[in-house]
């Protein structure tokens, strides 16, 4: 993360235009966003003198970066209008990266609306997960593994972890990922 902040403020002092770290994702993983020219310069020189091997996401989106405040803004009045159910368990959002006891409807709107143009602290997340919790098991629910495959064993300590996306037998995997977390389950007393 140091050299990485190293070569934005280096890149930003050559004039190439607005450049960020947007996600923290992992102890080995981060995005970059901002302006194009910005983005190409730090790419070239993460390629040449840090040996990166950088994956361009989106082009045309400078998600989670300032460039994209208009946007959080204009999400921000859809959110109002959403009705939010009290949730039962503290929030934990990514834009914080600490729970929230009980989340208000203006707190979800705000985290939400500011979650489009402020930086993802994954890491940060998973870190606090981990500490309140520490035999919490791992399952992401979605498409790609994306944030399965960021669960870096070394990061997790080999905690169980899981994701649900097959690209093949979805059914049979899903029912398998369920059978392992019966089995990860403590068996209840006199049974």
């Amino acid at each position: 993360l140091e050299s990485l902040e190293q070569v934005v403020e280096s890149v930003r002092a050559e004039g190439h235009g607005v450049l960020e770290i947007v996600n923290l994702n992992s102890p080995r993983q981060h995005v970059l966003s901002g302006e194009q020219a910005a983005v190409q310069a730090a790419v070239a020189l993460l390629e040449d003198e840090h040996y990166v091997v950088p994956t361009i996401i989106e082009r045309q989106v400078p998600m989670h970066s300032s460039l994209f405040a208009s946007v959080g803004e204009a999400l921000r009045a859809h959110l109002r209008r959403a009705r939010f159910r009290q949730a039962r368990r503290p929030y934990l959002p990514n834009r914080l990266g600490a729970p929230v006891p009980a989340a208000s409807h203006d707190e979800y709107v705000a985290l939400l609306a500011d979650h489009v143009h402020t930086p993802v602290l994954w890491r940060r997340s998973i870190d606090h997960l981990i500490a309140a919790h520490p035999d919490a098991v791992l399952v992401e629910v979605g498409p790609r593994q994306v944030l399965f495959n960021l669960l870096d064993r070394k990061w997790v300590n080999n905690r169980p972890r899981f994701c649900t996306d097959s690209r093949e037998d979805a059914a049979g995997h899903f029912g398998a990922v369920i059978e392992s977390l019966r089995a990860l389950r403590p068996a209840a007393a006199g049974t």
